[in-house]
């Protein structure tokens, strides 16, 4: 007989900037019809996961916000979220993806997902901090000369401050969007198939590169994951 319960998840990687960030915004009554739907209690979750609760319970407040997040940007903002090979404001899927930290010179603490659909090569990027457990073991070799513009798309995720939009060095859409292609191609190591829920930064359908001249083999998309975790 069928479980009437949903599976498991098992999650490699939880933001809880942009969890409580998103969380913050859901109006009063979506929210409560929400919780209702899924037995969740928001006396518990409109304190917060404070310091005084036991280990167990600060655990289940994150997962419980997380499922109230999921299922409102699933269900009251569909209007927004498409898939890997179109994407709008937010994307989800399910692919093989190759993981691990990715090489700063700074060694700013960043982890980097990459896969690829027959249409669209897909790079996730993300602060190591909201890593659960034990980080991908995949590989990308030297950093980039273009990295410094990633680090300046993930500023807000890396909890870093990005470069003010009025300097001549404000990150150029189509330098990064190159070297998330070449770091992507790069990786090696171990692939786990992944399902995920992410914010899209950059996305290039184009096909396209620098002065339009060379075709590249793949869309490009770019975002930073809500949550990663082992597909079913």
């Amino acid at each position: 007989m069928r479980s009437m319960h949903p599976p498991l998840k098992h999650y490699v990687y939880v933001s809880d900037t942009k969890v409580d960030m998103y969380y913050a915004q859901i109006p009063s009554p979506l929210l409560a019809g929400i919780a209702a739907e899924l037995t969740i209690d928001l006396r518990v979750l409109g304190s917060g996961v404070s310091t005084t609760l036991k280990k167990e319970q600060a655990e289940k407040t994150r997962y419980d916000k997380l499922q109230v997040v999921v299922k409102y940007l699933e269900e009251h903002r569909s209007s927004d979220m498409g898939w890997i090979d179109a994407p709008l404001a937010y994307f989800k899927g399910t692919l093989p993806m190759f993981w691990g930290k990715l090489p700063t010179r700074d060694n700013t603490k960043m982890v980097f997902f990459a896969g690829a659909t027959e249409q669209t090569l897909l790079a996730l990027g993300g602060s190591a901090y909201h890593v659960n457990g034990k980080v991908g073991d995949a590989t990308i070799g030297e950093p980039s000369s273009d990295l410094p513009s990633l680090v300046d798309i993930l500023g807000e995720e890396l909890q870093l401050q990005p470069r003010s939009p009025d300097r001549e060095d404000f990150y150029d859409e189509d330098a990064a969007l190159n070297a998330i292609e070449v770091m992507a191609r790069r990786m090696k190591g171990t692939a786990q198939h992944l399902e995920f829920l992410a914010k899209t930064l950059a996305y290039d359908p184009s096909s396209l590169t620098h002065g339009r001249t060379r075709r590249r083999a793949k869309h490009v998309l770019f975002g930073t994951p809500i949550y990663v975790a082992l597909a079913e």
